[in-house]
């Protein structure tokens, strides 16, 4: 049995035939690569202050990584004296620097290249013990879809795998969330017409910020729709001269006081180094959207690009800050040709001529009046046909002129109540000479039945006289 991990050095040597029994946990690491041929009893109990025994148990010696990756590191610090001192661990990179501190870390930011990684740790007597390892990391190989090498896009919050690699990706007015891999729930902000908005969104490429070339952040989409049938993009652009330039997508004047803050800034709290992008957008609503879901687009340099979409979103309250559409249609009334007609609120279908008609416009883009009575302005003209706006006036006017010139309320009190009339015969009516016609014409079809009747009458006989035979 081991009693004494001062005498570990010694123990290397010994070729034994059992396994020992070891009482000290500090010497499992070591102890296991020992070959036992034989059972020693160690019985010196010097005491000798030692230094710190370190182990990297992962990742594994010689293992290679791809950029991007998320890298696991663990590691084990005993000491004789102090015991488990793995919370005291520091890590680094020959190529990074520090890179990570304590028992265990996940980093992603490692460079690419050969990494010869050490832990190490200093006991309470100041003594040092360290553990060294190698691995490498690589860049993507050439893939599908005609990228070349890196085939990586970039990342408000997890790779393709699932693994986050920005925590809080997306914040909009001190609202944060992480963000998924293609759609997240966002719980839906309202804000207000003409109060500023601040949005930011922290980027990780795995190449590195610098790489990062284009991002846009778009509004007002429905559920199901992409960043291209958006109602408003900002658009953030960097060249290849590290110029940066700001556009704004916008044909209804949705937004106003746009500007773009650009800054490099931590991907995680546990990280010990900036390789984020980090975009601050300030932006006004003009008017309400007419939908609430928002997205967002960024490719790198290589155009490996990527979309986030953001439901519920950001809903916008308030009078609109623009003036109502307009447009020209035809008009329903003949001649009166193309009428203007204004949109009665933003995302309506309803909209009213100035003087009063209403039009419904449907899917196809086709006007339809829904309202018969309506007041409108007098037309240029004589108004002589039933289509002139004073057409209903003239009547009224002839009416009244009528009753000056003839008035016949005194004609009707003089004629009685009731006036006795019997309609007359129809031959009262008739001349002479058309009486004399009718009769001719009786006469005439008289005789057409008479013979009828007499033609009738022989051919029953004949059947008679040939039954008989």
């Amino acid at each position: 049995a081991v009693a004494d991990s001062a005498l570990v050095a010694a123990m290397f040597a010994i070729s034994v035939t059992d396994s020992p029994t070891v009482t000290d946990s500090a010497l499992l690491v070591v102890m296991s690569a020992i070959s036992v041929t034989d059972s020693p009893t160690v019985t010196d109990s010097a005491t000798i202050n030692n230094s710190p025994l370190v182990t990297i148990t992962a990742p594994a010696d010689g293992f290679i990584f791809t950029m991007g990756d998320s890298i696991p590191f663990t590691g084990i610090g005993m000491d004789a004296e102090d015991g488990d001192i793995s919370a005291s661990l520091s890590w680094s990179s020959s190529i990074d620097g520090v890179i990570g501190s304590g028992a265990s870390f996940s980093i992603i930011t490692l460079s690419a290249g050969t990494h010869i990684i050490t832990s190490s740790v200093t006991d309470s007597d100041g003594n040092p013990g360290f553990y060294s390892i190698t691995i490498s990391t690589s860049q993507d190989d050439e893939g599908a879809g005609g990228c070349e090498k890196d085939c990586t896009p970039p990342t408000l919050g997890v790779d393709k795998d699932g693994r986050r690699l920005v925590e809080n990706g997306f914040t909009y007015n001190e609202n944060s969330m992480n963000v998924e891999l293609f759609y997240t729930p966002y719980p839906l902000i309202t804000v207000d017409v003409g109060i500023e908005n601040t949005a930011v969104f922290k980027i990780y490429e795995n190449n590195g910020p610098e790489d990062i070339r284009h991002f846009e952040f778009a509004f007002g989409l429905f559920e199901g729709q992409y960043i291209s049938q958006s109602q408003a993009v900002i658009v953030w652009d960097k060249s290849w001269d590290g110029q940066e330039t700001v556009t704004l997508e916008d044909p209804d004047n949705v937004l106003e006081n746009v500007r773009v803050l650009s800054s490099i800034g931590k991907c995680t709290m546990e990280s010990n180094k900036e390789d984020c992008l980090v975009l601050t957008i300030f932006h006004t609503f003009r008017e309400p959207l007419e939908f609430d879901m928002v997205g967002s687009n960024v490719w790198d340099d290589k155009r490996n690009g990527w979309q986030n979409y953001y439901n519920h979103g950001i809903h916008i309250e308030g009078e609109s800050l623009n003036p109502m559409n307009t447009m020209m249609i035809p008009s329903t009334v003949k001649y009166e040709g193309l009428i203007k007609v204004t949109q009665n609120e933003r995302y309506s279908n309803y909209w009213t001529t100035d003087d009063g008609r209403i039009f419904e416009m449907n899917s196809f883009g086709s006007f339809k009046q829904i309202n018969i009575s309506f007041e409108r302005f007098q037309d240029t003209g004589e108004p002589r046909t039933r289509l002139h706006s004073g057409f209903a006036e003239l009547i009224a006017y002839e009416q009244e002129r009528a009753t000056a010139i003839f008035d016949a309320s005194q004609l009707i009190s003089e004629l009685p109540d009731y006036i006795p009339y019997s309609p007359p015969q129809i031959s009262e009516r008739m001349s002479e000479e058309m009486k004399q016609k009718m009769l001719e014409q009786e006469q005439i079809a008289k005789k057409i039945l008479e013979a009828e009747r007499t033609v009738k009458v022989l051919d029953a006989s004949e059947l008679l006289e040939d039954y008989s035979r």
